[in-house]
Formats: structure tokens, C-alpha cells, sequence
């Protein structure tokens, strides 16, 4: 029997969905800590929280060696993702409408926060779980205890029809854990910018990413990077997504009409998924 509850953070709503069979305070204790360690999380990389590390760092305030051993490894994460993605993704997003100086590494912090409850949930001996930080989704185990053969399915928005899914996304059971990241415009419209000009490109509505978090280097920080890269390279998805795939990112794609893109279209080999 699963047990389900929705914790509010990061301006948006986390939601666990546990399978792993465990006593009521087992799953209450660990809901305790989670809640805990995303309050954690909201306090130190907020950009809407003026007393916020990442606040500071974006104002200039403080830099970079003066953050917190964590801020500094998640925004080398970020970093490492700009360089990967040839900017489409990058912590430096704000300097060409805002002018601010510092890096700001919130466009993946909802993956990585996913991936520290997901791990945290682990530790409290509840291995088989989703975790759904508004979209950015990380599977662990079995969805089925006991039962290897019932695989993960995530559902993609379909971003042109309300209530309505694009597809499913189905995950190998033989992986222990996954993160899948979906960017676009279902739920907030067109928000996601290109770096390099600033425009909203419109080329693609959604982008979803996928993610083996053992393999993977940067795990459900690196698939939401990625979603969002997708969507900021627009018309220049094609060579970003052979980049991703070298990182070992898959990638499911709508394009600006709604209709599904195949990755074997855009690069000629088997597709990502």
C-alpha cells in the first residue's frame, strides 16, 4: 500500500509517493525530515528570499568562495551543465535582461532537490518511491514491490490540450533510480529564454529529459538542466540533443505545433528513448 504526502517548498508543492511497505511513524519521520531539509534548501538558494546565499551571490554581494561548501558545488554543477549545453542552459541567465553579476543556479535546483529528498527517503529505509518537485521527477526502486516485472511510467503534458498527455515515458526496472525533467510551456507558458539573445524561442512547447542517476554525472540536476536547454535552443535543438546524448541524457521533444518529435528525425541514429 503506498503512502502519499505533498510538502510545500520552493514556492511550489513536493509531492512523495512511497511504496516501499512501512510502518505509519516510519513514513511520518521521514516526511518530517524531508520537510526539514527543503525548508533547508529554500533558506539558503531562494532567489526570492532577499537573506538567501544565491540572493547574494546573484546581487554580487558575496561571491562565490564565500558561499556555503554546497552553494559552491552546485553552482560548479551549474557550470559544468552551461558548458555542456553551449550556454542553452547557463546560471548567468539574468545578465542580459537583469544585469546582475552573480550566478544563479536555481534553473536545476528543483532536479537536485528532488534527487536529496529521494536520497533522504533511502536512508529512512523507503527505497521504492517518486518524488515530483513540480515536474522535475525522481523514480527509485520498484513501483511494485516484489513485483520487478511492473515498470515506472512517467506521463508527459501535452503542453496544447489540458488533462491531456503527449506520451508516456517507460523506465528499465534495471536501473535502481531515475530523473525525468520536463520544460515548456504547459504549466507557466513561454518562460524559458535563450541565454545568448534573451528572445523565447518557439520552436519546441516541450522538452523532457531522462536520466539514469547512477550514470549520469550531476543525475537529476543534469535532466533539468537539459529540459530547459532543449527549449532555449529552439531551431537548434538537433545538435544540443547529440551533446546530451554523449552525457547520457535521453529526450522526448514537442515541437512549437504539438506534435511529437523524434529524436531519429533530428539526428539521423536510434532515438534517445
Amino acid at each position: 500500500m503506498k503512502q502519499v504526502e505533498v510538502v510545500p517548498a520552493m514556492g511550489t508543492m513536493v509531492s512523495l509517493d512511497v511504496r516501499t511497505p512501512a510502518r505509519p511513524e516510519v513514513f511520518a519521520g521521514a516526511v518530517e525530515s524531508v520537510t526539514r531539509r527543503l525548508q533547508e534548501i529554500d533558506e539558503v538558494f531562494s532567489p526570492w528570499r532577499s537573506d538567501s546565499w544565491v540572493s547574494r551571490l546573484i546581487s554580487g554581494t558575496v561571491g562565490l568562495s564565500d558561499c556555503p561548501v554546497e552553494v559552491q558545488r552546485v553552482v560548479e554543477t551549474a557550470l559544468g551543465l552551461m558548458e555542456l549545453t553551449d550556454g542553452f542552459f547557463s546560471p548567468f541567465w539574468r545578465r542580459l535582461p537583469y544585469g546582475d553579476p552573480g550566478p544563479d543556479p536555481t534553473g536545476l535546483v528543483k532536479g537536485w532537490a528532488a534527487q536529496e529528498v529521494s536520497d533522504l527517503l533511502i536512508l529512512h529505509g523507503l527505497p521504492d518511491h517518486v518524488v515530483n518537485a513540480a515536474g522535475d521527477i525522481v523514480v527509485s526502486g520498484q513501483s511494485t514491490p516484489g513485483d520487478p516485472t511492473c515498470a515506472w511510467r512517467i506521463g508527459i503534458a501535452d503542453p496544447s490540450r489540458d488533462r491531456e498527455l503527449a506520451g508516456v515515458v517507460t523506465l528499465d526496472q534495471g536501473a535502481p533510480r531515475w530523473a525525468v525533467a520536463t520544460s515548456g510551456t504547459a504549466e507557466l507558458g513561454a518562460h524559458v529564454s535563450d541565454p545568448h539573445t534573451g528572445r523565447f524561442p518557439p520552436a519546441l512547447a516541450s522538452a523532457t529529459t531522462v536520466a539514469r542517476v547512477d550514470v549520469v554525472e550531476g543525475g537529476a540536476a543534469a535532466a533539468d538542466a537539459g529540459a530547459t536547454a532543449l527549449v532555449a535552443a529552439g531551431e537548434q535543438a538537433a545538435g544540443l540533443l547529440e551533446q546530451l546524448a554523449t552525457h547520457g541524457l535521453g529526450a522526448f521533444l514537442i515541437d512549437g505545433e504539438g506534435s511529437l518529435r523524434d529524436p531519429r528525425v533530428l539526428l539521423g541514429t536510434a532515438p534517445a528513448l
